[in-house]
């Protein structure tokens, strides 16, 4: 199991490369267990409601994660590994006194008995490239 969480992790890393690459320098990286078990959608309609409870605005999700921002500088993603019962949270920014404390607001929603698990609403889409 640890094997396959490194592995997620490197993953949920490459996946905030681009953040990085805007300038960031600070990401804080944890993990929740998952209050019952859940499908990947029910994950991610999990984190979906953690982080608009934590005012966070919704982007679009990917396959096995939920994302969030709070300004275009932070970028936070809620990464589901049903199969283990965890949610990876990871949020990236210009620097750790700028991330921290939106993970430290977005944990305890999620560890402290969760957001409702009714789904949120998903995000709109983003319109098409040049249009």
């Amino acid at each position: 199991m640890r094997t396959g969480l490194f592995a997620a992790g490197l993953a949920l890393a490459g996946m905030l490369a681009p953040v990085a690459d805007a300038g960031a320098t600070g990401m804080n990286l944890n993990y929740v267990t998952l209050p019952q078990p859940m499908t990947i959608e029910q994950c991610k309609a999990y984190g979906r409601n953690a982080m608009q409870q934590a005012g966070l605005e919704l982007l679009s999700d990917t396959t096995e994660a939920a994302w969030a921002q709070t300004n275009p500088n932070v970028l936070v993603s809620i990464y589901c590994l049903s199969e283990y019962g965890i949610a990876l949270v990871a949020v990236a920014g210009p620097n750790t006194n700028v991330t921290a404390p939106v993970i430290d607001r977005l944990l305890p929603i999620m560890t402290s008995g969760g957001p409702a698990l009714a789904p949120a609403p998903a995000p709109a889409p983003a319109p098409a490239l040049g249009k």
